[in-house]
């Protein structure tokens, strides 16, 4: 306990890039200690660890991914670039384009989505907003879904029954 205590948790996404398997089981292991619920310790992979580890980041500062656009900071890990705008003129919405987050797919590659994590769940209160599905009824079980190929700041939000 005192080892653990004694960890500084990481705040940037950069900072977690060097860092290999038992020192992010311990990243895991000290948000547990300070009282964050929703997530295991235990994750299948080097990947998962990541993941869930900037899910915790970017909770709790929105600023926290540092790294280069199209950087998931995970070796390997092909992602999927904002698109191109921001800052001037707006861009023209195509019909059948999906805009999302400064970032967009099309309808049919919506229904090829695949699910690279689920890195948290929460129950609906009726009065939280909770990022695509905005108010949910109360009662409803929504879990935070990273899609493969899109990094994990794209906040994301599926049903139970969604995910069958």
């Amino acid at each position: 306990l005192a080892r653990l205590e004694a960890i500084a948790l990481a705040t940037r996404y950069s900072e977690l890039k060097g860092m290999v398997g038992d020192e992010l089981v311990d990243q895991l292991r000290k948000h547990k200690l300070l009282g964050k619920k929703g997530f295991t310790v235990t994750q299948p992979n080097r990947e998962a660890y990541f993941l869930q580890l900037q899910t915790l980041l970017l909770e709790a500062d929105p600023a926290a991914n540092d790294l280069a656009d199209g950087d998931s900071g995970i070796t390997g890990r092909g992602i999927r670039k904002k698109s191109a705008g921001g800052g001037g003129k707006r861009k023209k919405k195509k019909k059948g384009v999906i805009y999302y987050m400064d970032y967009e797919w099309t309808e049919e590659e919506e229904d090829d989505f695949e699910v690279s994590a689920i890195v948290g769940k929460v129950v609906a209160d009726g009065k939280a907003t909770y990022a695509n599905q905005g108010k949910a009824k109360v009662g409803t079980v929504l879990y935070r879904v990273v899609w493969k190929d899109f990094p994990p700041d794209l906040v994301w939000y599926e049903p139970e029954d969604n995910l069958g």
